[in-house]
């Protein structure tokens, strides 16, 4: 139980210094700081999960496709939305970021509602008789087991 917890520290831990990492660099780099960046990132992982399930490639041929396809993304993202805003005021590019999340959020919503795998509602019905006597509710966690770190969702 200790090391599932300290690998799930160390996983979540990971990504989100990743993450503040690449927004660090990216204000740094055009002084915006970019709503989107999270969105972006939820893209390429879902096009990954999907390649690895769907698909049933292995990973590191997943990682080779999937590393293009966010660069492509990216680069399309700065040269259709981001750069034309070059010249405008900084509050227009900030604005054009949120837009961007908005765009990159419901397109991948919808998306995922067509396949039938995803409901819209931030929380899933909840029985209250179960959660209010103390019945058992998982948020989430990473598993290490056998030596493949898994991460485990559900209610």
């Amino acid at each position: 139980m200790v090391a599932q917890l300290i690998a799930s520290g160390l996983a979540l831990g990971s990504i989100y210094a990743l993450l503040a990492l690449s927004l660090v660099l990216i204000n740094k780099a055009t002084d915006v700081v970019n709503f989107a960046q999270g969105e972006m990132a939820m893209f390429g992982t879902f096009i990954c999960f999907a390649l690895l399930t769907k698909a049933q490639m292995p990973l590191v041929v997943v990682l080779m496709l999937v590393a293009p396809i966010g660069a492509l993304l990216g680069i399309a993202t700065e040269r259709i939305a981001m750069r034309p805003l070059q010249a405008a005021p900084q509050i227009n590019a900030l604005i054009a970021t949120i837009g961007l999340w908005m765009i990159f959020h419901h397109k991948l919503i919808a998306a995922l509602e067509s396949l039938g795998r995803f409901e819209t509602g931030l929380v899933p019905p909840l029985n209250w008789s179960e959660s209010y006597h103390g019945g058992p509710r998982t948020f989430g966690y990473a598993v290490w087991k056998g030596g493949k770190l898994s991460v485990i969702e559900g209610w």
